[in-house]
């Protein structure tokens, strides 16, 4: 793998001519600069549901009803340096999302949401790069490079990919062979477990790397989007440098990546596929279909770790005059008494957003995934009505959906992203409207509203933690003033 990325680089370096030089620079910029206030109330069952055996209570359930009212404000820029055709440099900051009137230290800056605060008086030093890279063309070729920081996201149809949606150093090739056909390639490093200097350790065994390749296949009125992706996490790369997003950083016994005596890296194998149809003006389908496995063979552990699943998710448009009603439905193995079973997660940016509050579907800074951010172990049914308007400028989305756990209910802790125990479930209705106040600027409130249902083992632990009382209802307001440039 090394040897065929230093050739790929040196290819790139040594093609075509020399770029022109001396072109008169053309800067740019767009961005975000949101405002927005955010109301919830018995979140407190927000993020795991699992029962470890019939005589404990989920770990990390706290029991929760009161109401919790807080404001926040989010900038991001996006500054871009185009010397000529061929080449044009990508740089993205952020600060914020800063809670009004919290302290940078402060406790109820919560669930990493807002990571700084805004107090009276505030001297904010929150500003942090988000993405930093660089597009260029190959002189003389149909090649389009991109090196850096860069978001890289694995194609989806229906509504967000569950294993690879993130922003990562790493390098992505793309060209167009044919009318209609567009071929990516990309080398991604996660990360890698470095000494207090910053330099490597180990012996070639201490990085997470990624090796991917996916297309675009536009036949119309049909669009296929094939892709697969390898990792190797090395036997001395930490376990948790990639925080929750990544699958093995969830606490499971004999998960990849721990600095392992035995010299044995763990592995990942992903492929799916995603299609879109538009079989007339009014109607598309969409399909969305994945497979991966990870094992982590080695002996260190108590025991060796190993897993795999799949997730199907398909879903149907029809456009009307006053709207565009349309169903999702899925289904993503679930996980067994020994957590195997399930698709495994490398890192979601974004998820799926089947649904606004209980899946990753918020338009701004604000909260969802209450229930999943992935969808994986669990299956569901959405049916909305989308972009419907009836005064100018005022648009509204209209959701409801049903969501259950497919996970065994003795399954150990394995967080949002590895699924629900399967003796919850849960119905959503949301409401987004959206105001256009004038170009750019818009006016967004978002409604979300959760009713859970708990049955068997999983309800006496609930009951246990909770005074004898069932899974609350839950709440979710956000009101958003948004510029976008």
């Amino acid at each position: 793998m090394k040897g065929i990325c230093f050739g790929l680089a040196t290819a790139l370096l040594v093609s075509g001519a020399a770029l022109p030089a001396g072109a008169a620079v053309k800067f740019g910029a767009s961005g975000q600069w949101h405002s927005g206030v955010i109301m919830d109330s018995n979140r407190g069952y927000a993020k795991k549901f699992y029962v470890e055996d019939s005589s404990t209570s989920p770990s990390t359930y706290t029991a929760q009803e009161q109401e919790t009212f807080f404001a926040g404000t989010r900038v991001r820029a996006l500054f871009t340096a185009e010397p000529h055709e061929y080449a044009k440099a990508n740089w993205e900051v952020e600060t914020g999302a800063g809670q009004w009137g919290a302290g940078n230290g402060d406790e109820d800056v919560r669930f990493g949401l807002f990571p700084s605060g805004a107090p009276l008086n505030n001297n904010s030093s929150d500003f942090r790069t988000r993405l930093a890279w660089v597009d260029f063309i190959v002189p003389n070729t149909s090649i389009k490079a991109g090196v850096g920081i860069q978001q890289i996201t694995l194609p989806s149809a229906v509504g967000g990919n569950p294993v690879f949606d993130d922003r990562v150093g790493s390098v992505l090739l793309s060209c167009a062979p044919a009318e209609g056909v567009d071929l990516s390639l990309f080398w991604a490093r996660p990360g890698q477990h470095v000494d207090e200097d910053g330099v490597k350790t180990g012996k070639g065994n201490s990085a997470f790397d990624l090796f991917g390749v996916y297309a675009g296949l536009d036949f119309a009125p049909l669009k296929v989007s094939p892709y697969v992706m390898f990792g190797r996490v090395g036997h001395q790369a930490y376990a948790s440098y990639g925080g929750e997003e990544y699958f093995w950083a969830q606490g499971i016994s004999g998960g990849p990546g721990s600095m392992m005596a035995d010299k044995k890296s763990s592995t990942l194998l992903v492929g799916g596929l995603a299609v879109e149809a538009g079989l007339s003006e009014e109607l598309t389908l969409k399909l969305d279909a994945i497979y991966g496995q990870a094992d982590n063979p080695s002996k260190d552990q108590p025991k060796p770790y190993k897993t795999a699943g799949f997730m199907v998710a398909a879903g149907a448009d029809y456009a009307m005059p006053f709207g565009t009603p349309g169903v999702i439905g899925w289904y993503s193995s679930g996980a067994n008494k020994k957590g195997e079973g399930v698709l495994p997660v490398v890192g979601v940016d974004t998820g799926v957003y089947y649904t606004r509050l209980g899946m990753r579907g918020t338009a701004s800074f604000g909260q969802d995934s209450w229930i999943s951010g992935t969808g994986v172990g669990t299956a569901g049914v959405v049916l909305q009505v989308a972009d419907m308007s009836f005064l100018d400028k005022l648009s509204h989305t209209a959701r409801v959906g049903y969501i259950m756990g497919l996970n065994h209910k003795e399954a150990p802790d394995m967080g949002e992203f590895r699924g629900l125990s399967k003796e919850v479930t849960f119905i959503e209705l949301d409401l987004d409207s959206s105001y256009e106040i004038a170009e750019g600027l818009s006016a967004l409130l978002e409604l979300g509203y959760i009713m859970p249902k708990a049955k068997g083992d999983f309800k006496t632990a609930w009951k246990a933690v909770s005074g004898g009382k069932n899974m609350a209802n839950a709440f979710n307001g956000q009101l958003y003033i948004m510029l976008d440039f």
